[in-house]
C-alpha cells in the first residue's frame, strides 16, 4: 500500500505567485533567476521580504536540481511499498507498483 502525499497547498500557492510575479518581470528561465541579485529582486513589482526568500530559496533549488521537489514541499512522498531481491539476496525497494503477475506483493511475477 503507498504513502499519502500531503501537500501544504497555501505554500505551494505563495511560490506560484512569486513564479507568476517573476515571469511578469521578463524572468522566464533559470538563467534568469540565477542572475537575480537584491537589487533585481526588489524591482520585481510589489515583492515583500517573505517573497524575496522565496526567490532565493527557487535560486537555490534551480541550482541543486531540486526545484519540483521544493515546490512541492511534500511531507510525506508517495513510496509504493514493494521490496524485490537485488544479484545478492538483499532486499532492494522497487520503485513501480503493482506486479507483473497481478499479485498482490509478487514484484516479478
Amino acid at each position: 500500500m503507498a504513502k499519502k502525499l500531503n501537500v501544504n497547498d497555501a505554500a505551494v500557492q505563495q511560490k506560484m505567485r512569486v513564479l507568476m510575479k517573476l515571469r511578469d518581470s521578463c524572468i522566464r528561465s533559470e538563467k534568469d533567476l540565477q542572475g537575480m541579485t537584491a537589487e533585481t529582486m526588489l524591482a520585481v513589482k510589489d515583492v515583500n521580504m517573505d517573497e524575496m526568500r522565496i526567490i532565493v530559496e527557487l535560486q537555490n533549488s534551480v541550482k541543486n536540481g531540486k526545484l519540483f521537489s521544493y515546490l512541492i514541499e511534500a511531507q510525506e512522498i508517495l513510496i509504493p511499498e514493494c521490496v524485490s531481491r537485488n544479484a545478492e539476496g538483499a532486499e532492494t525497494p522497487e520503485c513501480t507498483e503493482g506486479s507483473s503477475s497481478g499479485e498482490e506483493g509478487d514484484v516479478y511475477g
